[in-house]
């Protein structure tokens, strides 16, 4: 008999014990249909066994959220893609990446805690996904804690090229301030650093991405930035004629 369940919340804290099992949530969840799910690493390592979607169907098909919480910036979100293809009705995926363990523990303490050196996703193979994989109902990923590294940007690509109907994306990263994490924006609108990361990750070829940036640029003032970008529209239209006569 299957159970239905609104919401399931799972968190390893044994921090300790990092060559403990790892989970098929598949086994755990055995019989019961999830709506809402969050998985806490602050543990550090990664617990959860990648499986395909054969698999994780049965229980997922009805997951319509997903939140992962202190999710070690060591490892590479890529194993989330394997819950991606078992979950078809998932509509929110949210990645909180944490760096807390290192701002908390300095090496003596680690050493005292029994904290391991082997990397925080030893032994998480992730399934090979299909290459013409498409998912039809995620439309939000947010990612706090994102970093300008290879692993993020291709791990942003990959889900943007999987859900065809993905509408927000919101990318924050991590400040520090007085001992406490709080949640920023990752970059203005007209900073270089998101310049970099829309051109990586392709959305320039939106115009609407595209005319913001222009618009972002003329109000700062730099209207040679402003033009770079118009310059590089294969299509401007109405919106982008008007941001750059604007600006000069």
């Amino acid at each position: 008999m299957s159970h239905c369940l609104q919401t399931v919340t799972m968190s390893d804290v044994a921090v300790s014990w990092h060559t403990a099992k790892m989970l098929k949530l598949s086994e755990l969840l055995d019989n019961a249909t999830v709506s809402e799910l969050h998985l806490n690493f602050r543990s550090e390592k990664i617990w959860v066994k990648s499986e395909g979607p054969r698999e994780l169907w049965p229980v997922f098909h009805k997951l319509r959220f997903l939140n992962l919480t202190d999710h070690s910036e060591e490892c590479d979100p890529a194993w989330t893609l394997s819950i991606l293809e078992g979950a078809p009705s998932l509509e929110e995926l949210c990645l909180r990446v944490c760096n807390r363990c290192e701002l908390t523990w300095d090496e003596e303490e680690r050493k005292a805690f029994e904290f391991s050196k082997d990397k925080k996703d030893t032994g998480l193979e992730r399934e090979i996904s299909a290459s013409d994989f498409k998912h039809h109902n995620l439309a939000v990923l947010r990612i706090f804690g994102f970093q300008l590294e290879d692993k993020f940007l291709d791990y942003v690509s990959s889900v943007m090229e999987s859900a065809v109907n993905l509408k927000d994306i919101y990318l924050y990263h991590f400040a520090a301030f007085k001992n406490a994490t709080t949640v920023l924006p990752l970059a203005s609108a007209s900073s270089p650093s998101l310049h970099a990361v829309y051109t990586k990750l392709g959305f320039l070829a939106y115009a609407r991405v595209t005319n913001g940036f222009i618009q972002a640029y003329c109000a700062t003032g730099r209207v040679t930035d402003a033009r770079r970008v118009f310059d590089g529209m294969p299509r401007p239209d109405t919106v982008s004629f008007n941001c750059m006569i604007q600006g000069y």
